[in-house]
């Protein structure tokens, strides 16, 4: 729904500056931008809403990574796991290496394993 960000700011100013008159002289202009004013005002709070909801579902988002990466290290120990993935929770394996000539010089396998692929039992 469309408004006026003039009335809503005229009606903001009145409310915080001049509140002794806000019953007085301007309020037939304050009745005026009040619908104006409610529609700014509850755009900005939504914006605010979303914002920290954005926030809450990275911050789980991030938690739960965490927790699978732990899962993981707990069945490969001797590998370096970390997340792949941020958003599916992916993780990448890097095995140490086993030993051989090529793995001394390139580095252990490495895999990248998605969170429900882990053992049923872990």
């Amino acid at each position: 729904m469309e408004y006026s960000i003039l009335n809503a700011i005229i009606y903001d100013f009145i409310w915080r500056f001049l509140p002794s008159m806000k019953n007085g002289a301007l309020k037939p202009i304050m009745d005026h931008c009040f619908p104006d004013w409610i529609m700014w005002k509850t755009g900005r709070t939504m914006e605010d809403v979303d914002r920290q909801t954005k926030e809450l579902k990275e911050q789980w988002q991030k938690e739960e990574n965490e927790a699978i990466v732990e899962k993981f290290e707990e069945v490969y120990p001797e590998a370096k796991v970390t997340t792949h993935d941020e958003k599916t929770g992916a993780v990448l394996i890097e095995h140490p290496p086993d030993g051989s000539k090529a793995q001394d010089l390139l580095g252990g396998a490495m895999e990248i394993r998605s969170p429900w692929s882990l053992p049923e039992d872990k």
